[in-house]
């Protein structure tokens, strides 16, 4: 499979891979600023309201979840990329894979939406209601953060993984059959986005963190390659990049 310039003004696809990396490294990069800490059981429970005050009420954690946030708003952006490349490809497979992309980018904007709705909550919901348990407002902290991590947005967290996993499960489809991207660049993304789980503890949550980034990069790279290898204003096609 090659990837050739059609007529047509000639699209630099390089600021696209910087957008791709630089979402990924956000992501990567959120699991290990985000402090952690395990979820008081009651009133009672002073060690664990301490801790869970305490990260509440750091500039970690704002900082954090603003990180995934952009990380987030990015990741579409970047996968257009990708999308475009494809569907430079010449051939059937190239069309086919190039749908898989653009689908794999509607159902990131669609996750992703969902999720940053959730993450604002977490990031400004979370930190009012330690702040107003530790200035005395309520005995329970445990009733003040219920209240934001109500029942609704657990089912919006719920339908926005579902929609990033479909995406990843798409992108990494995708990126398999073009014979242009790396294979494994996709599976990494892939099923990083698949396991993107807020609820899990810290060391998979890492793991997870590293799958998206290395993904990322990987298939960043990969397109900035192809760029440079291929002319602005040529129709010759430039070998396929393969893992």
């Amino acid at each position: 499979m090659s990837v050739s310039n059609r007529p047509g003004p000639a699209r630099d696809l390089r600021p696209g891979a910087l957008v791709l990396g630089l979402s990924g490294l956000l992501l990567a990069a959120f699991p290990l600023v985000r402090p952690f800490f395990a979820m008081p059981t009651g009133p009672g429970d002073t060690a664990a309201i301490v801790a869970a005050a305490d990260a509440l009420t750091s500039p970690a954690w704002i900082v954090a979840h603003l990180m995934a946030a952009a990380g987030l708003l990015l990741l579409p952006l970047g996968e257009l990329a990708l999308y475009a490349l494809l569907a430079r490809t010449r051939g059937d497979r190239g069309e086919r894979a190039a749908g898989r992309a653009f689908t794999a980018f509607v159902l990131t904007v669609i996750g992703g939406g969902m999720l940053l709705v959730v993450i604002g909550g977490e990031a400004f919901g979370l930190p009012a209601a330690a702040q107003a348990y530790a200035a005395g407002e309520s005995s329970d902290i445990v009733a003040l953060l219920s209240r934001v991590r109500s029942p609704a947005l657990f089912g919006v967290l719920l339908a926005g993984l579902l929609a990033l996993a479909a995406a990843g499960i798409t992108l990494a489809i995708a990126v398999w059959r073009s014979e242009v991207l790396p294979r494994w660049g996709g599976v990494l993304l892939g099923a990083g986005l698949i396991l993107w789980m807020p609820l899990l503890p810290q060391v998979p949550r890492v793991v997870d963190g590293f799958l998206i980034g290395a993904g990322a990069w990987w298939l960043a790279w990969s397109v900035w390659r192809l760029e440079e290898a291929t002319p602005a204003a040529a129709p010759a096609a430039v070998a396929p990049a393969h893992p």
